[in-house]
């Protein structure tokens, strides 16, 4: 249902079956609960409402937590991380991941530690912290898994691009390719037209007709917001402008009543 856009109808769905299990208490209910609550910050996510994704996760952490599921526990931390910082506060997500990294040694469980390793390098880059972050990021770059090593070599590139290392950085986004949602498709393109492999013309034309792609407005302004964001990255502030009055426009579209009208705005 979420692949197919229908948001609302998900969220509906999972709330009906959280109100079906009732106030069961156990290991299987509680499970169920926190499986429930962490689809439901998926979605969120992916809509860029990482302030609901939070309030999501964190009871679906605890969830986990009163079902004794330290594993899934682990996990439901690992998403929260990324609501973090995607509401900009990376020393927060550094907490939870180091949290969750704990708990997940505890439980002798190492499958998503490459991931836990991306996202703390990401949380450390976006604090300022680079020399702290690059080890990480280039350890989760050499992971056999695609999929994480080309975001963990996407990262990378922009890592060397905001310390002005743009041959650094175009060597890394040859990596950056494989298998990627539309977000990081769109963030590899607006880093690609930033650095000049590709032109800039045609990587906005790229990241549009991806946003064209998605579902609803909101999917549509995160997809622009993050192509803003790593296009600065890659030093072309005047590009990441344009992309980012784009995605206000759709934010516009999807709430036009939490916005002044001509008169009221001047």
């Amino acid at each position: 249902m979420v692949e197919t856009g229908q948001f609302v109808r998900a969220i509906s769905h999972f709330r009906r079956a959280r109100v079906l299990l009732g106030s069961r208490q156990s290991r299987r209910a509680l499970t169920m609960l926190g499986h429930l609550w962490r689809s439901e910050g998926a979605v969120f996510q992916r809509l860029g409402l990482h302030g609901r994704s939070r309030a999501c996760l964190l009871q679906a952490r605890q969830m986990y937590g009163e079902a004794g599921h330290s594993v899934e526990e682990g996990h439901a931390l690992i998403e929260l991380s990324l609501a973090l910082l995607g509401e900009g506060k990376p020393a927060e997500a550094k907490a939870v991941l180091c949290e969750a990294g704990s708990i997940l040694h505890r439980a002798g469980h190492q499958t998503c530690w490459p991931i836990l390793t991306l996202n703390l390098g990401i949380a450390l880059a976006e604090m300022g912290h680079h020399r702290e972050s690059l080890p990480l990021l280039t350890e989760a770059r050499s992971v056999p898994e695609l999929k994480t090593a080309a975001y963990a070599a996407l990262e990378l590139a922009r890592l060397h691009a905001c310390q002005g290392q743009p041959d650094q950085a175009r060597e890394a986004l040859q990596d950056a390719v494989g298998t990627c949602d539309t977000v990081e498709q769109a963030r590899r393109l607006a880093l690609q037209g930033a650095l000049g492999t590709r032109p800039r013309a045609e990587a906005h034309m790229k990241i549009l007709a991806l946003a064209q792609t998605t579902y609803h407005p909101l999917e549509e302004a995160t997809l622009l917001f993050e192509a803003a964001r790593y296009a600065n990255a890659g030093g072309a502030p005047g590009w990441s402008l344009e992309l980012s009055l784009r995605a206000y426009s759709c934010l516009k579209a999807a709430w036009p009543s939490n916005w002044p009208n001509n008169q009221d705005s001047r």
